[in-house]
């Protein structure tokens, strides 16, 4: 893409990375739904959980997996405004 720049640097032992890959798991995936900041819609803190996934999955199925993770998330939650 024009005007694109990435900056590359050498594996630094202890400094933190994010993880590529994201889980397939709707379960999984709803649990990291709370512990991961969500996108704000700025893409300042590009890439979040979602930009993640549709980069690893494409946007079809990163659609479906994330679909289904909220519908889990939706169970999770009502779960724990039952108790």
């Amino acid at each position: 893409m024009s005007g694109t720049t990435v900056t590359m640097h050498p594996f630094i032992p202890g400094l933190a990375y994010t993880t590529p890959h994201v889980t397939r798991d709707p379960d999984e995936l709803a649990l990291l739904m709370d512990c991961e900041p969500g996108g704000d819609g700025t893409n300042r803190d590009f890439p979040d959980l979602w930009d993640r996934l549709q980069a690893q999955e494409g946007c079809e199925e990163a659609a479906r997996i994330w679909k289904k993770a909220c519908i889990a998330r939706d169970a999770l939650t009502r779960t724990e405004d039952a108790d």
